[in-house]
């Protein structure tokens, strides 16, 4: 943002500037990853299908069928309650923080 900012950039333009740069970067990260990147260790799926060392992605094997199975597994539901509690407490205690030091050193 100060980078923008030294640059002669308003304030008002300089931190909306400050999210598009690295969305621009990232959006071709993307696009480099796609491009360059394979699916799994063994090669893609489109060739891993093609060779016969992956099923066709319809019926037992599907999207849904897969969602499903992981819907029914407790474990996964395990894992999404942690998850839910331990973000739970991180809001908190970052809200508390802020009064904490608001009140205590008269930080704004």
């Amino acid at each position: 943002f100060s980078g923008l900012l030294m640059l002669g950039v308003s304030e008002t333009l300089g931190w909306r500037l400050a999210m598009v740069v690295p969305g621009v970067v990232l959006f071709f990260t993307g696009i480099g990853y796609w491009l360059f990147t394979q699916d799994a260790p063994d090669g893609n799926f489109s060739d891993l299908r093609a060779r016969g060392e992956l099923p066709e992605a319809t019926g037992e094997n599907s999207a849904v069928q897969s969602f499903l199975t992981a819907a029914k597994d407790i474990r996964v539901w395990a894992l999404f309650i942690v998850y839910g509690l331990c973000f739970g407490v991180e809001l908190t205690i970052n809200n508390i923080a802020a009064i904490y030091f608001f009140d205590k050193f008269d930080l704004t």
